[in-house]
């Protein structure tokens, strides 16, 4: 980087990273290579010994020395709560006994059909055998359990037998990758077996918790007995970040009794017992008796909170920071609103004595489209395998994660084969292994920042540098007009690339692409995808307040079903469509939801599921009563929503000021106290007239003012660009310091040489002032008066109104405070 840079330097071009050759982006690695090379070069003309060139790059504790190459460590995420016991954390998913516990569940729902298509349990010596090839295998297909023969040599099971688990994708059962994984001779070897139970998820239970590789690696070797090469190859053991929903505890015990039983989990967990050794289906919060009000939901739904310090906070003052709260801050605020909602009807109606909820999900499927759906997943299964597969050849034998599985199926979109896979801006090929050095990476076609659209749908994989150029802009914001054609990012050629990606992703090139998402109602999926979770949990929540039985749940599909065929979307538009836009379909749709029985659901469900056309065919009653109450209803309806009032935002632009001192400012240019750089292509005319080089300044005027004279008019954006362009090319110049006059920009106290603008206002505060000056006000005359609190002035909390400014003066001692108004309101 050092050669490349002094190269560069010596061929008079910028220093700089950053430049119009195209951006180098080095990452940490190139750092520590060049690091490296520069210590093999120069130790032998230096005194540092071995150590002392370590320090230098890793850093010594001792001396509380960080290093060059420091890194302050991430806040670790919180695991979740056991369900169960919710004292304890979800264990991790590659522990010891989360793998038996998935195989011993998997075993006990594993059954197979015999002749007949009779549904057979597994006997002893069935389970045993799958049980212990599961211990050692890390698959097991479902051919291979087929041929497994018994002690006398003959099969197993019978040759022609379906298992119920073989459908789908699923052509196998997993077995236990970390204790074969543990097994081998460079690992743990045969002393893994030897070890106890409780020893082996110590084992990787250090493992997720280490800190310092050193510290580990005597921490392996004077706890488990292990050589320092078998510490050194475990310490490199690729851990899952991925955890259960239930503790290394209940597992533990769970699998007990499942292993001794033979039971199937949900059996099986109703002879485990917590730690007074009361059987969980007695203490695991019961709902015995009904609550007259719902309290907060962290206190019931224990198992599905993070966050909680319940030493530190009062569970009644603080029940937020005693209980924690669901991560989830749509689910969050959703709980919290329901919470109230429930609370004031039972207090003014009384308890509850049956609740209708609506889901979000999908009414019962076809067959024919539940075989479309398994086809589907068994062809998406066999692709991963293949990704998978050549994952390991490029990356030495290493296991993909999902997201590396997602990156080589979005390449495959890209062409038929490896030499037709083009990145979509600038044409190159991108190789396999391109997608994993660093050089290709996931790419939105649609700015998430705009979009919050993570969707498969919405997603690409380019090359790094285009994706840097494209920025937070659509592609035809950034390509359309040829702005990087000189970069190889030609509109015309990136259109002809895009044709062979699937249509969702082909529009999304589109000119009106930006437009036709908001129109389409913005990251709607992404409301989808939280109500789903928000119904989920809800139902468990109401369950407290009344029998759980009489908790009616509602799909979203045979809401909408309902509301046509009662034409109830006219009562707020002049069609029969849901009208998205007025808020009070909300009413309409809890007003369907309350006439929907359990009679109304069986009938629907039963008429989807055998439904030929594909349609529901039901007879609903008539509630043309109901409707023209309702009609009158919606007219005296004022609609309220929680509004988005936080302060918490992007406190400065980007831009960095020099400040001009009194004495040094320009006299042709009073008040332009502010200096700063620009490009000389992006320059407006009144910019031009504030370049700070007086020479320059004159002269790039009188190129421009004779480049309009020939054209015999005032030169468009486009045409100055091009123009001050092939100035500075000429003259060797690629930017331009220009005076800038900004009040709100303001120094800061680390570098007082520097000046910020605040980027944006949070809210603004009104205030009635008297017309005229102390002593001459007019009675009953006022005017009206703005005091603006920038993020800035704010720093992440409410400002307090009576501190404000006006015009930066101190607002009026006799002004009335109005109102406060954020963005939106």
């Amino acid at each position: 980087l050092g050669q490349w840079l002094n190269d560069r330097l010596n061929n008079g071009k910028p220093v700089r990273f950053r430049g119009e050759d195209g951006d180098l982006y080095a990452d940490r690695a190139m750092y520590l290579q060049e690091f490296d090379a520069i210590r093999d070069k120069q130790k032998s003309h230096h005194n540092l010994s071995h150590k002392d060139w370590d320090d230098l790059r890793n850093g010594n504790k001792s001396q509380q020395f960080d290093g060059i190459f420091f890194q302050r460590k991430l806040k670790p995420v919180e695991r979740g709560r056991c369900e169960f016991f919710n004292d304890e954390y979800r264990a991790h998913k590659d522990l010891p006994i989360a793998h038996e516990f998935r195989i011993l569940q998997e075993v006990g729902n594993l059954q197979y059909y015999g002749d007949g298509h009779q549904k057979f349990e597994l006997d002893e010596d069935q389970r045993d055998q799958v049980l212990q090839r599961l211990d050692t295998q890390k698959t097991l297909s479902f051919n291979a359990i087929r041929k497994l023969k018994k002690p006398d040599g003959g099969f197993l099971f019978p040759r022609d037998c379906l298992f119920n688990l073989e459908t789908g994708a699923r052509d196998k059962l997993n077995g236990n990758v970390t204790a074969i994984d543990m097994r081998k001779p460079e690992m743990v070897g045969d002393h893994w077996d030897q070890m106890s139970p409780d020893e082996q998820n110590d084992l990787l239970e250090l493992l997720h918790d280490a800190e310092d590789d050193e510290q580990l690696l005597n921490d392996l070797k004077a706890r488990f007995s292990l050589s320092q090469n078998q510490a050194e190859s475990i310490v490199k053991f690729k851990l899952s970040s991925a955890t259960t929903h239930l503790s290394r505890k209940l597992m533990t015990r769970c699998s007990k009794v499942m292993r001794q039983t033979g039971k199937r989990y949900d059996e099986a967990v109703l002879d485990v017992w917590d730690d007074d050794g009361v059987l969980l289906h007695h203490s695991h919060r019961p709902v015995d008796q009904l609550l007259e009000k719902l309290p907060y939901y962290g206190s019931l739904l224990r198992g599905s909170v993070i966050g909680g310090k319940p030493a530190d906070f009062d569970a009644e003052k603080f029940p937020e920071q005693h209980y924690g709260k669901i991560n989830n801050p749509t689910v969050h605020v959703a709980l919290n609103q329901l919470r109230k909602l429930v609370n004031v009807l039972a207090h003014r109606f009384g308890s509850p004595t049956e609740i209708h909820v609506e889901l979000v999900r999908d009414l019962k499927k076809t067959a024919k489209a539940r075989d479309e759906i398994s086809k589907q997943n068994r062809e998406f299964a066999k692709a991963n395998e293949r990704r998978a597969t050549l994952f390991r050849e490029i990356n030495d034998g290493g296991d993909p994660s999902g997201l590396d599985l997602k990156k080589m199926r979005l390449w495959e979109e890209l062409g038929p084969d490896q030499l037709t896979r083009h990145c979509p801006f600038s044409g190159r090929v991108i190789s396999a292994a391109m997608l994993f050095n660093g050089e290709a990476e996931i790419e939105h076609i649609l700015p998430f920042s705009r979009t919050l659209d993570g969707g498969a749908g919405n997603l690409t994989v380019s090359i790094r540098q285009a994706n840097r150029l494209k920025g937070n802009q659509t592609p035809h914001e950034a390509f359309a007009e040829n702005q990087h054609a000189d970069k190889g990012m030609v509109w015309s050629e990136i259109a002809e690339r895009v044709k062979s990606l699937p249509r969702n992703k082909r529009q999304r090139f589109d000119a009106d692409a930006m437009d036709r998402f908001n129109q389409d109602g913005g990251f709607i999926a992404r409301q989808l995808t939280d109500n789903a979770y928000i119904s989920r949990v809800t139902k468990r929540y109401l369950g407290h307040v009344c029998d759980a039985n009489k908790i009616a749940t509602v799909p979203g599909g045979l809401t909408a079903m309902m509301r046509g065929k009662w034409q109830l979307n006219g009562l707020l538009g002049d069609h029969n469509r849901k009208e998205r836009n007025d808020h009070r379909h909300h009413i309409i749709d809890a007003f369907v939801v309350g006439l929907t029985d359990r009679g109304v659901l069986n009938r629907v469900s039963r008429n989807s599921a055998r439904g030929a056309d594909d349609r529901v065919h039901i007879e609903l009653p008539d509630i043309t009563p109901l409707r023209d109450q309702l009609s009158e209803r919606l007219d005296t309806i004022i609609v309220s929503y929680k509004p988005d009032h936080g302060v918490n935002g992007k406190m400065f632009n980007e831009t960095a000021y020099g400040l001009v001192a009194d004495e040094k400012q320009d006299p042709d240019l009073p008040g332009y106290g502010l200096v700063t750089r620009k490009k000389i292509g992006s320059l407006s005319l009144k910019e031009i007239k504030a370049i700070r080089n007086l020479g320059w300044r004159t002269r790039v005027q009188a190129h421009v003012e004779l480049a309009s004279a020939a054209a015999g008019k005032k030169l468009e954006k486009k045409e100055l660009a091009k123009i001050l362009a092939e100035f500075g090319k000429e003259n060797n110049i690629k930017t331009m310091r220009i005076l800038v006059s900004n009040q709100t920009a303001i120094s800061i106290p680390s570098a007082p040489w520097k000046a910020y603008a605040p980027d944006s206002f949070v809210c603004v505060d009104i205030w009635q002032v008297p017309k005229r000056n102390p002593g001459k006000w007019k009675t009953d005359e006022y005017e009206w008066h703005g005091a603006f609190w920038s993020y800035a002035q704010c720093k992440g909390k409410t400002p307090d109104k009576n501190n404000g400014l006006i015009n930066g003066a101190p607002i009026h001692p006799a002004a009335k405070f109005i109102s406060r108004l954020f963005k939106n309101d």
